[in-house]
């Protein structure tokens, strides 16, 4: 039955999608990028969903511009 292959395939497709980082956590929808928030040296992004309005926030684990920071301090030997 073809019709059954296309109803698996779209339901396998909306799980792939649903598994990103940035949906949202109670729907699974799109969601808009509203702050990136780099100050303290950790990357925390946050998030509104498209359809429900709730914000939620994804933190990335260190700042990249920390993380080159560190990298080109001289070593304590030097």
């Amino acid at each position: 039955m073809k019709w059954m292959s296309f109803l698996w395939n779209r339901k396998r497709r909306e799980q792939v999608l649903s598994a990103s980082a940035t949906a949202c956590p109670h729907r699974g929808g799109n969601t808009i990028l509203m702050e990136n928030y780099t100050t303290m040296g950790d990357d925390i992004r946050t998030y509104r969903c498209v359809r429900c309005q709730k914000e939620h926030a994804v933190d990335s684990g260190v700042a990249l511009w920390k993380a080159m920071s560190e990298a080109n301090k001289p070593a304590p030997g030097e």
